[in-house]
């Protein structure tokens, strides 16, 4: 409704420019800002939908809820078919896996789960081997890295 993008067939909101490559965040402000209302945008029309087709888990093979029961069936990509359980169970899975590859002990390996689960993205305090710090990732993102809208913006 702000006239940023639309929602698409992976359920994230898809921007002209850059696809779903984007990280919202808030920002207070003291006046009132005005939403330019829709785009009438619609990359996913057509689309073969390969956001869909890399889900490890199927989190879009079938309808979770009624569009129409939701009042959403005027949004682009808004059918139901998304999962949100599914697909945050395996997040959840995600998590463990790559905290047990960088702990060298079973507690250690629990706290950096943890950690990991408090933060989208931390710098582990505790690291396996060499002493480098590394990242740890909290979601799959398969989804949204296979969609091919944006994908020049990235690149440049």
């Amino acid at each position: 409704m702000a006239g940023l993008g639309c929602i698409g067939k992976n359920n994230i909101v898809i921007t002209p420019e850059y696809g779903p490559r984007i990280r919202w965040r808030a920002l207070p402000l003291d006046r009132t800002a005005e939403a330019t209302g829709p785009l009438g945008y619609d990359p996913c029309d057509g689309c073969p939908q390969p956001c869909r087709k890399a889900c490890p888990v199927q989190a879009f093979d079938h309808a979770a809820y009624s569009p129409s029961e939701l009042g959403q069936s005027l949004l682009p990509g808004i059918d139901g078919t998304y999962d949100r359980v599914t697909c945050n169970t395996k997040m959840s899975r995600d998590i463990e896996e790559a905290a047990r590859a960088m702990a060298t002990s079973d507690e250690e390996g629990d706290a950096l789960a943890s950690t990991m689960n408090a933060c989208e993205e931390v710098v582990m305090a505790i690291p396996k081997g060499d002493g480098e710090a590394r990242y740890g990732v909290k979601y799959c993102r398969m989804c949204e890295l296979s969609c091919p809208v944006g994908r020049q913006a990235t690149t440049r």
